[in-house]
């Protein structure tokens, strides 16, 4: 609470301060086109009369274009080969509208791929009134089903998969706004919606058997899924003096349907009897939130906004709750134009509960139950503060320098091992220079400090840099270059085994990414860009295997993580004639990631590393031309094939290859 007192009263400081400023300018001395009369030694302040123009909207006629057309598709093998592709060939409709009719406002657009792959942007507003839109995306997404393989009767490597078969999702994201104005105040009312919906099948892998406690076995089933997220908002918000207000409700639903649990026979384990039990549940939650924000006028040296907000979360299964408590205040000062400050502080308390025991039950015999106790949930309070400074130091260069410190203190940590506070510290700075009219620079170093931090995850300290340089030293040439470089360590890491901490060596990290574009104008009707990225990650991670017991423990010091992956691209465009355009594209994509364990143990008989090792190389070339048939009328045609093409052959992470030809014939049709 006297986090949320602090907020408050610096904000209420800088609108006492913006307050001062308006008082001060409004005993300025009249302007000039005032009359001044003296009455009885008394100046009177008359303002001549004023002279409206009325503004007349010019007439902006309508613009239509429309676009139809069909899609063929063939895709065989791996759907990786057109991940986002509906594999089937459908009607395409592609068309855009725009009219305003002053004081009206509306706006169309829409893309028909197919059936699972369409966008809309509706929008209509009168005057400044009314103001509404909707945004619709939905597309399809191919998933790639890992065939489990079956290496004999040992619990490790025995196998059962489910029928061999396609797996995709269809994702559906609606976002709703409607607000409403008073047409003689700065007072709105306001209701925005966001509702997600994924439907399709997927696979499901987990453990049968008796899970982790024997009889081990890897099976995969199919999942088919439809879940539906809710997301509904509503407040007003209005320009009161020196301040501007936000008040806002939430309400937020998330819904399991499809296969929201399986069920599976269970041997006997960990004190549970044998029988068929749920597992691998998708619970339904649900949620709501309440919003205050305020903030002064962004004109002026002296800014200040306000955030206080409180959400709740519960999930309907397993009763747990967690409410979270946020607040937040920003202060931008500038006391000369090239120079600026700004304040941040952000307060998050984190108030979980969860029931002390769950008790599951055999389907086939309800009396049959078993009891488990739950941990504590962690809640936590979080305190980050922060300080930026941005000055100008010459024409065209600007350093920015900022320090930042987060502080997270936890509760109920006696069964997670976790450190009760922890404390994060972040320097950077940043440069961004204007060397030439051509030549454009920018770099940027960044530290983090953490004092003893609370996941594996997590390092103790860790660096960046970037830079980049933008330059075109002719007209019809244009270079860019990029780069990062990351680097981190953490001395120790921690593992439970049996309710008792132990320590392992740590962890580093080392990654690296490039990227460079060289765009050519070779002549008034050819272009040709190409580009280069390069990306590389290296991880030593210390690991613990087999940490339900003592003895069966063991410590890998020395476990390997790296992937690499560079792409390779071009694009030409070449319009021959001023009613003909062509175009070719290729893109060359390889990646390689590899998890080399330490011990013996890991690597024989079967290396667990084996199970995900992966090398891939993906070729995509496109061809495309449109033909300008006079009065509004183009046709087109485009062509897409993408070669995939997975190349570990391990008998451990058995892979599919995929092809995959599009060809898009479409006629176009312009009105204005």
């Amino acid at each position: 609470m006297k986090r949320i007192l602090l907020i408050c009263c610096l904000f209420s400081l800088v609108v006492i301060c913006d307050v001062a400023s308006g008082t001060m300018a409004e005993e300025q001395e009249p302007a000039e086109s005032d009359r001044i009369v003296f009455i009885d030694d008394e100046i009177e302040v008359f303002p001549e009369e004023e002279v409206y123009h009325v503004y007349e909207f010019p007439e902006i006629r309508p613009f239509l274009f429309l676009t139809g057309g069909y899609r063929i598709i063939d895709l065989s093998g791996s759907g990786r080969a057109a991940e986002y592709e509906y594999p089937s060939d459908s009607l395409m409709l592609f068309g855009e509208f725009r009219a305003l009719p002053f004081p009206h406002r509306f706006h169309l657009e829409i893309d028909l791929f197919d059936r699972k792959d369409y966008f809309w942007d509706i929008s209509y507003s009168y005057k400044n009134i009314v103001l509404s839109r909707w945004i619709n995306k939905t597309m399809f997404h191919n998933l790639d089903a890992i065939r489990l393989s079956d290496f004999g009767p040992d619990e490790r490597f025995s196998a059962e998969n489910g029928p061999d078969e396609r797996f995709g999702i269809t994702s559906g994201m609606n976002v709703m706004f409607l607000r409403i104005k008073t047409p003689d105040f700065p007072f709105h009312v306001y209701i925005n919606g966001q509702f997600i919906d994924k439907e399709g099948k997927r696979q499901q892998r987990f453990l049968g058997g008796s899970g982790y406690f024997n009889d081990l076995r890897r099976v995969s089933r199919r999942r088919d899924a439809d879940l539906e997220t809710k997301d509904i908002n509503v407040g007003f918000n209005a320009h009161l003096g020196p301040v501007e207000v936000d008040v806002s409700h939430g309400e937020k639903r998330f819904s399991s349907g499809g296969d929201n649990v399986f069920y599976g026979r269970y041997g006997a384990g960990g004190g549970r009897t044998e029988g068929v039990y749920a597992h691998n549940m998708i619970p339904d939650l649900k949620g709501s939130s309440d919003t205050l924000k305020l903030h002064t006028a962004y004109t002026g040296k002296l800014v200040a906004s306000l955030t206080l907000a409180k959400h709740r979360r519960e999930n309907e299964y397993s009763e747990s709750r967690v409410d979270y408590l946020f607040g937040s205040t920003d202060v931008t000062w500038m006391p000369m134009p090239q120079l600026t400050f700004f304040f941040k502080y952000r307060h998050k308390d984190i108030d979980a509960d969860n029931p002390e025991v769950t008790t599951v039950s055999d389907l086939l015999n309800p009396a049959n139950t078993h009891t488990y106790r739950v941990k504590d949930a962690i809640s936590s309070r979080t305190d980050r503060f922060s300080g930026i400074v941005r000055y100008r130091v010459a024409k065209g260069v600007t350093l920015n320098a900022e320090v930042d410190r987060k502080i997270t203190e936890r509760q109920h940590l006696e069964a997670w091992g976790l450190p009760e506070t922890t404390v994060k510290d972040t320097a950077s700075v940043s440069v961004t220079a204007r060397l030439t009219k051509n030549l454009l620079f920018r770099t940027k170093y960044v530290h983090e400090q953490t004092d003893e931090p609370a996941y594996n995850s997590d390092l103790d300290s860790k660096d960046k840099g970037t830079v980049s340089v933008s330059w075109t030293p002719l007209p019809f040439l244009f270079t860019y270059f990029g780069y990062d470089v990351y680097a981190g360590k953490r001395d120790r890491l921690y593992y439970m085994v049996d309710n008792r901490q132990i320590s392992v060596n740590g962890r580093e990290v080392r990654a690296g990414k490039l990227f460079g574009m060289i765009g050519f104008s070779l002549a008034e009707n050819i272009s040709l860009s190409t580009s280069y990225a390069y990306f590389k990650d290296k991880t030593r991670h210390a690991l613990v295997y087999g940490i339900d017991s003592e003895p069966q423990r063991l410590v890998d010091e020395h476990a390997r993580y790296e992937e690499r992956a560079h792409t390779v691209a071009a694009n030409l465009n070449y319009r021959p004639k001023d009613y003909v355009k062509l175009g070719a594209g290729i893109a060359y994509t390889e990646s390689r990631a590899n998890f080399s364990p330490g011990v013996y143990e890991a690597v024989n008989p079967v290396s667990i590393g084996g199970f995900s090792e992966s090398e891939i190389r993906h070729t995509e070339y496109t061809l495309s031309g449109t033909y300008d048939l006079k009065n509004g009328w183009e046709a087109g045609m485009r062509y897409f094939f993408s070669k995939y093409d997975e190349r570990s052959g391990n008998a451990l992470n058995p892979s599919v290859d995929g092809d995959a030809h599009i060809v898009f014939l479409n006629m176009t049709k312009r009105w204005q």
